[in-house]
């Protein structure tokens, strides 16, 4: 009885095994995706539009983080020449997921952008996810079909704004009121200059 029992586990188990053995398992990441990646993020740091364009199918969507869309290879130029112009870009893809599917491919996952204005230098970090699809041609290539970014939140600031400025005036002094106990109008004056001058407060003195 007890055999009866046992050699169906076994051949159960050994089926399981064989099959997981030589079923094909899809990593994570596929190094030929990642260097598509790191290209796509090399020639946006760079500002190679046409290396860029070069990376999208004729009639390719871009979806924008607040959700609008251009397609096709102009609209994607006119784009690409306006970020480039306006921002610096340092962007890292991470938690980066393949999935394949015959002559369609997915790349998912998370990103960091470090944006530096190229009009005052202020520099804006920001976060989210993306979503790559892309197409195989009939030469073996892969261009991007769509492609889709999310932000997770606000843009965080990495600089101070403009601080205000702020006038101190000091009226009629040491000239008007009464005198201070032990000290003259002019070393009133004097210790008055040095304190704001120590405090970096510089001025106009009369």
């Amino acid at each position: 009885m007890r055999n009866f029992f046992l050699i169906p586990v076994l051949l159960m188990g050994a089926a399981l095994f064989a099959q997981s053995s030589h079923a094909p398992v899809k990593p994570m990441d596929d190094p030929a995706f990642a260097a598509l990646r790191q290209q796509w993020a090399a020639n946006l740091r760079a500002k190679q539009v046409d290396a860029s364009l070069a990376a999208y199918a004729p009639d390719a969507v871009f979806v924008q983080p607040d959700g609008s869309s251009v397609q096709g290879t102009e609209a994607l130029r006119k784009l690409f020449t306006t970020v480039t112009a306006t921002y610096d870009s340092r962007i890292l893809f991470f938690l980066s997921k393949i999935t394949e599917a015959g002559d369609k491919a997915t790349d998912s996952g998370q990103f960091r952008e470090l944006l530096t204005s190229r009009t005052d230098g202020h520099r804006q970090m920001l976060q989210g996810g993306y979503t790559t699809e892309y197409h195989r041609t009939a030469s073996g290539k892969w261009l991007i079909a769509k492609q889709q970014f999310q932000q997770w939140g606000e843009p965080v600031a990495l600089d101070l704004a403009a601080h205000p400025v702020v006038a101190l005036t000091f009226d009629d002094l040491p000239a008007a009121g009464s005198p201070v106990p032990g000290k003259t109008r002019t070393q009133v004056a004097t210790q008055l200059a040095a304190e704001l001058k120590a405090a970096q407060l510089e001025g106009t003195y009369g």
